[in-house]
C-alpha cells in the first residue's frame, strides 16, 4: 500500500504569520494617526480621523496638534466655509516661532473687484495670529469689527467699527531690522459694497519689543523705534 505524501504546512504557516503581521503595523500606525482634540460643534460627513475645527477659538485650542497634522496630511484637517487658515506654522515673524495666521468671512458681502484684482481676499470680520509658547497657544494679533488689538490686548490704532468686514492681504517684506524674509498683513476696512472706507493699514511685528503694531506709513522714520 503506497504510503500518503505529507503535505508541507511551511508555506501556509508563513502566510499566516505574514497577515498577522500586516495586521498588526496597520494597527500601529492608525493608534500613530490619533490625535487627541477639542471635539467640535457641527462639522458633518469629515473622514475619520479628521481634525474639524468651527471656530477661531477651535483652532487655538488644538493649535499644536493642527501644526502637525499639516505637516504630515493636511486633508485631515476639515474647516468650515467661512473659515480659512491661509498661513499654518510658518516662521512670519523671523522670531524662531511657528506662527498660524486664521481668518473668519463674514457670512454675507463681497469684495469690490478693486481690491480682489490687487490681491486682497474678505470681507472678513476675524483676523487671529497664533503661536506656541511654552506648550501654550496664544493669540499675537486679534482683529475684530471692533480693534486690533495685539497679544496684550492693546489697541493697535483708532478706528471706526469694521461693521461691513475688512479687506486682507499677506505680503512679504525682506529688510531692517528683520534677521529673515516676514509677512505683513495689510488690512482694510470695507464699506456695504466692499470699497475701501479706511487707509491700507500695515500691521507689523516690531522685534525691539516682541509685539504686533500698526500703521498706514510703514517704512517710514519711527515704524520700528516709537
Amino acid at each position: 500500500m503506497p504510503r500518503r505524501k505529507k503535505r508541507n504546512l511551511l508555506p501556509v504557516v508563513t502566510v499566516f504569520v505574514v497577515i498577522l503581521a500586516a495586521m498588526a503595523f496597520y494597527i500601529y500606525l492608525q493608534m500613530e494617526a490619533d490625535i487627541t482634540i477639542t471635539p467640535p460643534d457641527t462639522v458633518a460627513d469629515a473622514p475619520s480621523g479628521s481634525i474639524m475645527l468651527n471656530s477661531l477659538d477651535q483652532i487655538q485650542d488644538n493649535l499644536p496638534a493642527i501644526q502637525s497634522a499639516f505637516n504630515e496630511n493636511r486633508s485631515r484637517i476639515v474647516l468650515p466655509g467661512h473659515i480659512a487658515m491661509p498661513l499654518v506654522g510658518e516662521d512670519i515673524n523671523a522670531d524662531g516661532h511657528p506662527e498660524t495666521i486664521a481668518v473668519e468671512f463674514m457670512s454675507s458681502g463681497q469684495l469690490h473687484t478693486e481690491l480682489s484684482s490687487e490681491g486682497f481676499q474678505g470681507p472678513v470680520q476675524n483676523i487671529r495670529v497664533f503661536t506656541i509658547r511654552n506648550a501654550d497657544s496664544i493669540i499675537l494679533l486679534d482683529v475684530s469689527p471692533n480693534a486690533m488689538k495685539d497679544s496684550r490686548g492693546v489697541i493697535l490704532i483708532d478706528q471706526v467699527r469694521a461693521e461691513y468686514g475688512y479687506a486682507f492681504r499677506i505680503s512679504l517684506y525682506d529688510g531692517e531690522p528683520y534677521v529673515a524674509r516676514v509677512r505683513l498683513i495689510e488690512i482694510i476696512i470695507l464699506d456695504s459694497s466692499g470699497r475701501p472706507v479706511s487707509d491700507d493699514l500695515t500691521v507689523y511685528w516690531r522685534p525691539a519689543d516682541s509685539r504686533y503694531a500698526a500703521t498706514n506709513t510703514f517704512g517710514a522714520p519711527g515704524t520700528f523705534s516709537n
